[in-house]
């Protein structure tokens, strides 16, 4: 991965890097032929590389841009400024990246969540409820089907107990009862 350069040229400024501590930095902002106005300080992100217009572009750390202005970088007008607020900044950052791990093992979970349950919706009342697979298959079995049957014909205790007392007509009535273990 490319690294952030330590001095670059940019829309008329001179950058020069005068800290840095793993993607926390400091940057002296000059105009060009002026004396320093201003110092960054940085959060160094990346990317893991591109193709624009067939042109390849490798991995690199970036800059923040403006728009992530306040959120990955920040001005101040002198060096000791910048400095007193680095923890501040680098706390804001920490707990910023643990947020967005917390959302990754959250949706990772989220997923493994519906790779064993399922939604089951009553046909009648609306209602439904989350199955474990485990109790699914289980039932699957015993009534000689598969899963995905069980599912099909679904039905909540309320509608079961409308649909017995004839309350309310299903086309599958027949089969709601069977896969439910109330048959006729």
């Amino acid at each position: 991965m490319k690294k952030l350069e330590n001095t670059f040229w940019s829309k008329g400024f001179n950058f020069k890097q005068i800290y840095r501590d793993g993607d926390i930095a400091i940057y002296e902002k000059c105009a060009n032929g002026s004396e320093c106005s201003s110092y960054e300080l940085i959060h160094i992100t990346s990317h893991n590389g591109f193709v624009i217009g067939g042109i390849k572009v490798p991995a690199a750390e970036v800059y923040p841009g403006d728009s992530q202005w306040g959120v990955h970088g920040w001005t101040y007008p002198t060096l000791e400024l910048a400095k007193s607020k680095l923890k501040e900044k680098a706390a804001l950052i920490k707990k910023s990246k643990d947020n967005k791990e917390n959302k990754k093992e959250k949706k990772k979970r989220s997923a493994k969540y519906e790779e064993t349950y399922k939604v089951l919706v009553c046909p009648i009342t609306k209602q439904s409820r989350k199955a474990p697979l485990t109790y699914l298959s289980t039932k699957a079995s015993k009534l000689n089907a598969d899963i995905s049957t069980i599912v099909q014909y679904y039905i909540s205790r309320d509608g079961l107990k409308k649909l017995r007392r004839n309350e309310v007509e299903h086309p599958d009535k027949e089969m709601l009862l069977k896969y439910n273990g109330k048959s006729d």
